[in-house]
């Protein structure tokens, strides 16, 4: 396979399914799908200003900070300025990636999980190399594939895996039995009854059960699978009770009784479990 040169083209950027991508890239995707046998050199030229600008409003702005110390709000202060070095040092070969800052957190089982933490310019510098690399490499991809690839989940790989291992109903119909696994189950109790607990008194009520409610809804969008509404009612169920309990045992604070708690959720209601992945309809 003979190295092919990669010509300079525009750098304006199109819309395309909705999100802006550089016209550098789209090219670098059409020719990649054309040919399957080409290899691409010299794309220092693609780490242009505008196109770090673009990686850079994507980065998360309350990340942590790497070794430096830098935000990402600290680096957007002189961005132009840290962009356009950036730039220099890539393109003359001289930026070198510096250590990952070294945390640990706690895992809900037990014992700690270590955790590397790039700098700002670092995970600016992985962002654009990870688009590059994408706009070449994911037209080699199956449409079977679904594991760590852009716009793909999990819940889309049971939606086609739902076409291909069935179960059947007790009604002759067939469907992909899925339920949240009993350990999961229990682990996901357990820390819903230990966040409770410890942020009970830490901050007012009104604070706490508006992050409640998000998450029961970050629980209802992972679980919500066609055949897995039994799991996520009896969790929403044990929330409720859980809620109840750790209401009643905040420092110098009023307490309800059940009656009282009803009439509280019937103001402030709580997310009510819901499907948000329908793979199958039975008729």
């Amino acid at each position: 396979m003979a190295a092919v040169p990669w010509d300079e083209r525009d750098t304006s950027s199109a819309h395309r399914g909705g999100q802006r991508k550089s016209t550098k890239l789209s090219s670098l995707t059409a020719l990649a799908r054309k040919n399957p046998q080409m290899r691409f050199t010299s794309l220092t030229h693609l780490l242009t200003v505008d196109f770090l600008k673009e990686c850079f409003k994507e980065l998360k702005k309350d990340k942590a900070p790497g070794v430096d110390g830098v935000t990402v709000k600290e680096y957007e202060v002189t961005l132009e300025k840290n962009l356009k070095e950036l730039v220099e040092k890539l393109r003359a070969k001289r930026y070198k990636p510096q250590p990952v800052r070294r945390v640990y957190i706690p895992k809900s089982r037990g014992g700690k999980r270590p955790l590397g933490i790039p700098t700002v310019e670092d995970k600016l510098v992985q962002m654009a190399l990870k688009k590059i690399l994408e706009a070449i490499f994911e037209v080699d991809f199956l449409d079977v594939s679904y594991g760590f690839r852009p716009k793909r989940s999990c819940h889309q790989a049971l939606d086609i895996l739902d076409k291909a291992v069935m179960t059947k109903t007790r009604k002759g119909y067939f469907k992909l039995g899925r339920k949240t696994s009993k350990a999961k189950f229990r682990q996901g109790i357990k820390e819903m009854n230990q966040w409770l607990k410890d942020v009970r008194n830490q901050v007012k009520l009104k604070e706490w059960w508006r992050v409640l409610k998000l998450k029961l809804i970050g629980h209802f969008r992972y679980y919500g699978i066609s055949g897995n509404m039994p799991e996520i009612q009896v969790f929403y169920k044990r929330t409720i009770r859980l809620a109840f309990k750790w209401i009643n045992r905040r420092s110098q604070k009023r307490s309800y009784n059940w009656e009282q708690f009803q009439q509280f959720l019937h103001f402030n209601p709580l997310p009510v479990p819901k499907m948000y992945h329908l793979t199958y309809t039975l008729s």
